[in-house]
């Protein structure tokens, strides 16, 4: 069996596929023939199992699924798509988020997995906003519900659109090591902190600074002290989504406006200077307590 990569993406699937289409849960509805199946297909190299809630009205998830438990999961890709009305209920159909995250959940309940590999959009959905579908499979690969998304039956111009939405702007970093900090803020232009906990200061905001990056915080407290409004970063009101996002608008369509703040900040302490700092001020401090004659107030 060859295998190809899926795009420009690591992930390596089988040249040949096996798909639930008509078949799994509709006309292959007896277990045994199911297995038989599914077990030859992987053993002759197939590791690209493709199905969609649609088929056979979710049987043939089920199907496929009990049979592809007898595998192990590493070795399988396995993709499924939404779209197409799985009941009479208004919002069971289409692109929305809501559409879309309950259509991943009864995905795995059915196909009894963590996760799907990849995940398309069957078709074109004209009622939903093209932003909103997006950001929801982007909410779903940050979940680890999905590892990748596409599409299925879209025009070459449908793709475009969903590209010159420019909706990477935003991107989502895990947990990371202190270590790739420079590698990780080398792929972004501006760094977001929606906490108001002054204790972010230190872990993202000096870092931010450090590699020369405007940062976007709340307007109160310890982040406000850290970041000066129009200087080294922007500020957005406490506990106001709207208008964080009106903030992350400006910063993103303002020519100039990166370039203005990133020149404002300034540079980092290091820690042998913190601490040097420190340590004159509690030698200052504990020379002027000395002098102070006892019972004295300063």
């Amino acid at each position: 069996m060859n295998y190809r990569r899926l795009g420009k993406s690591g992930l390596k699937v089988s040249a040949l596929s096996l798909g639930g289409w008509t078949t799994f849960g509709d006309s292959v509805a007896d277990h045994r023939l199911a297995r038989d199946i599914l077990v030859k297909a992987y053993d002759n190299g197939i590791n690209f199992f493709d199905i969609a809630n649609v088929y056979a009205r979710g049987e043939a998830e089920k199907l496929m699924g009990s049979v592809l438990r007898l595998f192990p999961r590493h070795t399988l890709v396995i993709s499924s798509k939404a779209f197409w009305p799985m009941s009479d209920d208004v919002n069971d159909r289409g692109l929305s988020r809501k559409h879309l995250f309950e259509s991943v959940h009864a995905s795995l309940r059915r196909i009894g997995t963590d996760y799907l590999d990849l995940f398309f959009c069957h078709r074109w959905d004209a009622e939903t906003p093209l932003e909103e579908t997006v950001r929801a499979l982007d909410a779903l690969v940050h979940q680890g519900k999905i590892l990748y998304w596409g599409t299925s039956e879209w025009t070459g111009a449908q793709i475009q659109a969903a590209l010159d939405r420019n909706l990477d702007r935003v991107t989502f970093v895990g947990p990371y090591a202190h270590r790739d900090v420079g590698r990780l803020m080398a792929h972004i232009d501006w760094v977001v902190v929606p906490s108001i906990w002054w204790e972010n200061a230190p872990m993202v905001i000096q870092e931010a600074f450090m590699h020369g990056r405007p940062v976007i915080c709340s307007d109160i407290g310890g982040m406000a002290e850290a970041v000066t409004h129009g200087v080294d970063g922007l500020h957005f009101r406490v506990g106001d989504p709207w208008h964080l996002a009106d903030v992350i608008r400006s910063a993103t369509g303002t020519p100039g406006l990166w370039q203005q703040l990133r020149a404002g900040i300034q540079p980092v302490r290091q820690v042998e200077t913190t601490s040097e700092r420190l340590c004159a001020s509690y030698l200052r401090l504990l020379g002027q307590s000395r002098r102070q004659p006892v019972g004295a107030v300063p």
